[in-house]
């Protein structure tokens, strides 16, 4: 089996995910270069201009103390990396019970994050 392009494919397929998982953050002011200010008035916080519910002010909050604990890239690629790897592909194979022969084959991805509800 020829390896060599998922070799190749591999680092820019992490490298594409961590530009997508960074484009969330930028939404909500929490960018590279800078940290958009936040202003809260009533129930509405004002973030570069635009305006959320009050919530988003409280849930931005721990990435912005990551970030500023860790840097902002170093952060971004952590959540690349949870995210990534929080789907895990399964391959359903359900046989003939007296022969044993594979009859079907399905592959089905489960989300780690419900593994404790079984």
């Amino acid at each position: 089996m020829n390896r060599s392009a998922l070799k190749t494919y591999a680092p820019k397929a992490r490298l594409d995910f961590i530009r997508a998982v960074t484009d969330r953050p930028a939404f909500f002011g929490l960018t590279p270069d800078r940290t958009e200010p936040m202003q809260e008035t009533g129930d509405v916080v004002l973030i570069g201009g635009r305006a959320f519910p009050r919530v988003v002010a409280e849930q931005r909050e721990k990435p912005e103390e990551r970030i500023n604990q860790h840097g902002f890239d170093q952060v971004m690629e952590a959540m690349a990396y949870t995210w990534f790897n929080r789907y895990k592909p399964y391959r359903l194979v359900l046989r003939e019970v007296e022969t044993g022969i594979e009859q079907q084959s399905v592959e089905v991805t489960i989300d780690r994050a419900f593994t404790n509800d079984f």
